[in-house]
């Protein structure tokens, strides 16, 4: 979603997910989300997936650099802005 109108705390949009992350971090306001990477901008939300040609874990980076407060990958990782989802892809389809 490019130009949402998207506000909302992690622990909203995570209600019901069991998730582990610093306190800092649950306190973000989300004001977009995006699978791409090139789409993200300050305060959005990065689904780090795998997909049939690529895996968007490797474009954590790229997420981060253009602004992303938070990323949630398919795939465990160190940094402070990640939050490790298990079973990432079934939570976004339900």
């Amino acid at each position: 979603m490019k130009n949402s109108q998207i506000k909302i705390s992690i622990d909203e949009l995570l209600k019901g997910i069991t998730y582990k992350c610093q306190s800092p971090i649950r306190e973000s306001i989300i004001r977009g989300i995006s699978i791409d990477s090139r789409n993200v901008t300050k305060d959005y939300l990065f689904f780090a997936v795998k997909g049939f040609n690529q895996n968007g874990n490797s474009f954590i980076t790229q997420a981060l650099d253009n602004g992303a407060s938070i990323v949630l990958p398919d795939e465990q990782h160190n940094n402070d802005k990640i939050i490790f989802i298990p079973n990432l892809r079934w939570h976004i389809g339900n």
